[in-house]
């Protein structure tokens, strides 16, 4: 036996150690981050939205279709020009109770944006 190396014992608890801090940082770095794959409601693919955007392009973003609330939001909702048509359009968070609410001017593209995160 090797007079210079550790006992079992400690390599095996310096082992369980590593993987321990290892999974600790991925579980941090996705907190942190969230998921910034495309096609997923996250923090990360609303901040991707940006004016002009198409409608096509969001819901690429998004992870598909929306519900279009435009009979149910008055012009000017989410601070669109009250004097252009708009179209609004929401996506609700997977399995929570926020969403996201985008408003598309009268050429199609992405004028606002809002993400609702209900704090109770």
């Amino acid at each position: 036996m090797n007079q210079h190396a550790p006992p079992r014992g400690r390599r095996v608890a310096v082992a369980v150690q590593t993987v321990a801090l290892v999974m600790i940082a991925v579980a941090v770095g996705f907190l942190l981050y969230g998921d910034r794959r495309a096609g997923r409601y996250s923090t990360h693919n609303y901040d991707r939205i940006k004016d002009g955007a198409t409608l096509a392009e969001v819901e690429a973003l998004l992870g598909g279709p929306g519900t279009d609330l435009s009979e149910e939001l008055p012009q000017g909702a989410l601070g669109a020009p009250v004097d252009r048509p708009n179209r609004f359009i929401e996506w609700k968070e997977p399995e929570g109770p926020g969403c996201i609410v985008i408003a598309l001017d009268a050429d199609g593209k992405v004028c606002r944006k809002r993400m609702v995160r209900p704090s109770f």
